[in-house]
């Protein structure tokens, strides 16, 4: 299956704390289409991912956590320095594609196992509870750095 996703501008996470919130946005810009979203901040010119979701709406997931996920918000400002920011990834759904949670369910996956294989700390819960491999490669300079020289895969059944 072939997924196309459309990334967005990042988004700046304003101090929401007049409107008793920790963090706020126009939500009138976000998208009511399916797709991805990752809370990151940003470092220099590194983008650093904190947390990924999917949603079938993108406004009324995103909506909730600014509103109803506190722990969430909470993580997010209290993790280290940079500036926080919202990515915004829209699924664009090719004719015949009809499997929209599937879709989405593969983009999150592949996102998280990404992120993950990275090095990233990732707030996702199901994120950083995944079994992961390592795999670390010594020998020529010329080969490791062909294969890598540290990998991680996550662990699959069979």
């Amino acid at each position: 299956m072939k997924i196309e996703v459309k990334w967005w501008t990042p988004i700046v996470l304003l101090d929401g704390s007049e409107d008793n919130l920790i963090y706020k946005i126009d939500f009138d810009d976000l998208p009511e289409s399916p797709g991805v979203y990752i809370f990151a901040r940003c470092y220099g010119n590194e983008l650093v991912p904190l947390y990924i979701g999917q949603a079938k709406n993108l406004y009324d997931r995103i909506e909730t956590h600014f509103y109803k996920n506190v722990n969430l918000m909470q993580s997010i400002k209290h993790s280290q320095y940079g500036k926080r920011v919202l990515l915004i990834g829209e699924l664009r759904q090719k004719q015949g594609q009809k499997n929209i949670k599937k879709a989405l369910g593969i983009i999150e996956s592949v996102l998280i196992d990404r992120c993950m294989s990275e090095d990233y700390a990732l707030l996702n819960k199901q994120g950083t509870k995944r079994p992961f491999h390592t795999i670390v490669s010594k020998g020529p300079k010329n080969v490791t750095k062909l294969v890598g020289k540290k990998m991680k895969s996550p662990a699959r059944n069979g």
